[in-house]
Parts: C-alpha cells; structure tokens; sequence
C-alpha cells in the first residue's frame, strides 16, 4: 500500500510526464495521494485500483511526506492538487479544458477566474455541471465536448471513480480529480494563508472555518496507525479491510 508514495515525482518530472500525454493525446488519470485517501484505498477496493491503474500520482499532504520519512520511501514533491490545476491551465490553456462539477455554479466561476487571471477572451473551455444530469447525460456532454483536459469535481473517491468507470470511453483525456479546488478558484471555499500552506496546514484551517470536517479527521488516526504498524511489522502486513 506504501508503495504508492514512491509513485510520486519531482515538480519536474511529473509537468514532463503530462505534456507527453497531453500532446500524444493518450488517456491519462492524475490523482492525488493524501492522507484521507490513503485510508480510504486500503478500505475501498474499487479506490485502489483507481491508484494503481493512474497513469500519474502526486503526493498532496504533509502526512504522505511523514510517512515517507518514517518508512524510508523515496518520495518527489509535494504537489498540491490546487497548485497543480493552475499549473495546468497555465500550461494548456490553447487547449479544450472541461470544468466539470463543484459546488452550484463553481465550474463556470472557476473558468472564469482563469479567463481573467490568463486575460483570455474566447478560449475552447467549458464549465459543466453534474446538477440535475444523470451519470449518461454528463458522460454525453462531456465526450460531445471532446476536451483534452478534464478536471472533475465530485469530492473523493466519487471523482476518480468516476474517471476510472469512463476510462476507456475517456480516451485522449488528461483527467484529474480537484475536489474542492473548483470550489477555492470558484470563490466558494477560501484557501489557507499562505504559512499554512507552507507548512502543510491546509487542513487545519479547513477545520477551522468548516467544523463538520472533525469527523473526517478520524482517518487521520487510522492513517497514524497504519504507518506505524508498517513501520513495526513491514507494509505487507497492510491488506484490503473494512473499516477499523
């Protein structure tokens, strides 16, 4: 299951692997390692295969990086999935970007915060909503629109499910799963200052301005003990199991 961390690269080596993709027009899954995901693949037999099938895993969190270091893993940078979407819009922006999901509204505010911020007038995006469309309307539009890039915003694991169930369909499609960065560049959910960031506290003040999140933070115990049981007794001693 640790084996994961040692998937992510460097900044670098990572923007390379992507630009390979996207102008060989191949079908590729960005998804992001965290500490509430890593709980949830170990958990979720569908989530781990997503991770294993992904073309491109990047480490999202300060707790990836401690488990690396109390397990002697190989890790690249860390790489915040909000960074890495600008990063990618920043990039391709001549491309066709789909904005899918989000909260009420955030794909068309988050599109047109890069409009802004880019000062683009008429570039090949789009924002979609998953609102009031069934799981065939959406894949519909979505595949009608034909983007290069697709960023979906479902929450997790909804969002890399979902790109994993259209994987074949999805073909030359860069995806990635932003959760809730649609809902920080839509002006929904304001982000971290930027110490926190720094110092890997985004969830801290997520915590802080959205308390039902506290429940959530559970895993992050179960997260601590499956770090340290590996560390005891090897990683192979981790398996698919139901909630503990």
């Amino acid at each position: 299951m640790f084996s994961l961390i040692g998937r992510t690269k460097s900044l670098a080596t990572t923007l390379a692997t992507i630009a390979r993709l996207v102008h060989s027009r191949e079908f590729a899954h960005i998804i992001s390692l965290n500490t509430e995901n890593f709980v949830i693949q170990i958990e979720h037999k569908e989530f781990h295969s997503a991770f294993v099938r992904a073309e491109v895993v990047i480490a999202d969190g300060v707790g990836i990086r401690f488990a690396a270091k109390v397990l002697g893993i190989p890790m690249g940078d860390r790489i915040t999935g909000v960074d890495l979407m600008r990063e990618l819009v920043m990039h391709y922006k001549d491309k066709k970007i789909l904005f899918l999901g989000g909260a009420f509204g955030s794909a068309e505010r988050t599109m047109n915060h890069f409009k802004k911020i880019f000062r683009l007038s008429n570039p090949e995006w789009m924002a979609l909503s998953q609102v009031d469309k069934n799981d065939q309307e959406l894949i519909h539009e979505v595949l009608k629109f034909a983007p290069h890039i697709c960023f979906v915003a479902f929450g997790s694991p909804a969002q890399e499910l979902w790109i994993e169930k259209y994987r074949r369909r999805l073909s030359g499609v860069l995806c990635m799963g932003v959760g809730q960065g649609m809902d920080v560049y839509g002006g929904v959910v304001k982000r971290a200052p930027l110490f926190m960031r720094r110092y890997g506290l985004e969830w801290l003040y997520r915590l802080m301005r959205q308390p039902w999140r506290l429940k959530r933070q559970t895993r992050l115990i179960k997260f601590l003990y499956y770090v340290l049981r590996a560390r005891l007794f090897g990683a192979h001693s981790l398996h698919h199991q139901s909630a503990i």
